[in-house]
């Protein structure tokens, strides 16, 4: 710590310079994307899901004390801790402690968000609701919404989305 620095002016100093450090290693990592190298979509999705997989365990530390250290390896896939690793996701903390983390599934028959409500002190992590693209003839593709109750393995509402179309130019979000 510099001499009369407070432990919050030492966070920023400190953070500014390593997402700085960060930053900068991504940008290189996006340098690999050139015609000098040569590398597979199984590659570059595990390097993603990896690092987005970091970054997610790296903001949990500021919610749990328990701190894991794991190496990245491209071998070694075994890693990932199943499957839900391997998606891009999103966490929100919640005021009691617990979490929502959505994943976004991009499969090309089945591509979905399913909704997930975490608790740090179980581990516990289900599923809450759901929005998926429902496959039917080309032109009759419906996107539809499902939701869980806690005490069910069962969708209690599974309905399709149907958005009114306002034909208006008035402003209005649709």
């Amino acid at each position: 710590m510099e001499k009369g620095e407070s432990k919050s002016e030492r966070f920023v100093r400190i953070a500014e310079s390593r997402v700085n450090k960060i930053i900068k290693m991504i940008k290189l990592l996006g340098n690999l994307s050139g015609s000098n190298y040569e590398y597979t979509s199984e590659q570059i999705a595990h390097i993603f899901s990896v690092l987005q997989s970091e970054l997610n365990h790296a903001r949990m530390q500021y919610y749990e004390t328990k701190k894991k250290r794991r190496r990245f390896s491209l071998v070694d896939t075994d890693e990932i801790p199943g499957a839900l690793e391997a998606y891009p996701d999103l966490f929100l903390m919640l005021s009691d402690g617990s979490y929502l983390r959505a994943i976004a599934f991009d499969h090309p028959q089945n591509p979905a968000l399913n909704v997930y409500l975490g608790e740090f002190a179980s581990g516990k992590l289900r599923q809450i609701c759901f929005v998926e693209e429902k496959q039917g003839k080309e032109s009759e593709n419906e996107l539809c919404i499902g939701v869980y109750q806690s005490n069910s393995e069962e969708t209690v509402y599974y309905e399709p989305y149907r958005a009114e179309r306002n034909n208006k130019n008035d402003g209005e979000d649709m």
